[in-house]
């Protein structure tokens, strides 16, 4: 209880130090309900003190204080978020900033608390010397018991892995990313770690320097016989300043389609991205083999309406020859008419061969068994 006293008393001599305009005129109840109970009071409270610390904090939060408990959670989350990037609590404590924790963890908060502001505003008031010291003792403890705390700190700081890191006599010449450049080509070429290949020697180097020096000036050479040859267009100051406003035209969108893209992204596409990849079966070769089977009945059907539509176009053509045959052929009595008169005239033919043969030769038998098989 003591120890509550004394602390209850430290708050209110520093608050009164800092000209708090909360606690004038009024008694330790109303202090300590103001400190330690969860309210409007304490809400607006921590605001000032933070707004105190730094102004521009005050930027953080909002001078607003309506009654609604979503405004009141928005507050307490900006109070959380300043509090615990000063290291005061955890980024989860938001009972600590309410007033709902235990009082010795309000206790110590708001030690800590005031204790930064008062040394921030002694520094910048250079009246208050007994404070100007960021060492200042606290009032809450005994001074036997802070300097059994300052050197357990002390010994814990110099048991620290990093500590000797500071007092380390080797210094790197070379930046991290050139000396990481160098032990990843000397673990290359074989080397163990902290070995370096020896220096190489001076005659090399000298070889190596003077043939670049060639090489220089050969390229020197080339570009004066270019400067020389060739007239390159001079820079024009309209033509530089109408393409530096293209390129930040074009610039300009491009970060602006990146943005639509992240926005397209985060609200989109990442749920979809977080989900479990899905789980594949066997079923791609049977699809395979099931279409491949049906890409060959498709050409079997267009193969079968390919015959049925020649089958249908031979038959057309052959209904309409046989009606114009039909129509051109005469009838079978003026075709047996036609082949008498034939044979009548080949029968006199015959007889007319026969007696000239056989005037001439005699005897002529073959066209009598011409005869015979004509008639």
């Amino acid at each position: 209880m003591a120890a509550n006293l004394n602390s209850f008393h430290s708050f209110r001599t520093r608050l009164e130090s800092l000209d708090c305009p909360y606690i004038e005129d009024v008694d330790d109840s109303w202090v300590t309900e103001l400190l330690f109970q969860p309210g409007e009071s304490r809400i607006r409270l921590l605001q000032w003190v933070f707004a105190r610390l730094d102004p521009k904090l005050q930027e953080m939060m909002e001078n607003s204080y309506a009654a609604s408990d979503t405004r009141m959670d928005s507050r307490l989350q900006r109070l959380l978020v300043i509090a615990s990037s000063l290291g005061l609590c955890k980024m989860d404590d938001i009972d600590l900033i309410r007033g709902a924790a235990s009082s010795s963890r309000q206790n110590a908060f708001w030690d800590q608390l005031l204790d930064i502001v008062c040394i921030n505003d002694a520094s910048e008031d250079h009246r208050k010397h007994q404070l100007a010291s960021p060492g200042m003792i606290s009032e809450t403890m005994p001074l036997q018991e802070q300097l059994h705390h300052d050197s357990n700190l002390m010994d814990s700081i110099a048991k620290m892995d990093s500590l000797s890191a500071m007092f380390e006599t080797k210094m790197n010449i070379l930046p991290p990313d050139l000396m990481r450049m160098i032990n990843n080509t000397a673990k290359a070429d074989g080397f163990a770690d902290g070995e370096r290949p020896l220096p190489p020697d001076l005659k090399k180097l000298q070889a190596v320097a003077a043939q670049l020096a060639m090489d220089l000036s050969a390229a020197n050479t080339q570009l004066l016989h270019l400067t020389q040859n060739y007239n390159y267009q001079k820079d024009d100051d309209q033509v530089v300043s109408t393409v530096s406003e293209t390129m930040k035209l074009i610039l300009s969108e491009l970060a602006q389609l990146i943005t639509s893209f992240s926005y397209s992204f985060e609200n989109e596409m990442r749920q979809w991205c977080n989900k479990a990849p899905p789980k594949l079966t066997q079923l791609g070769p049977t699809f395979k083999d099931v279409h491949s089977s049906l890409q060959q009945f498709s050409v079997i059907l267009q193969g079968l309406a390919t015959v049925r539509s020649s089958f249908t176009n031979l038959r057309s053509l052959s209904t309409s020859h046989a009606t114009a045959m039909q129509d051109i052929t005469p009838s079978m009595d003026e075709f047996a008419l036609a082949s008498q008169v034939v044979v009548e005239s080949f029968r006199e033919c015959i007889d007319i061969m026969e007696d000239s043969s056989i005037r001439h030769e005699g005897n002529w038998t073959q066209s009598a068994i011409l005869n015979a098989s004509v008639i």
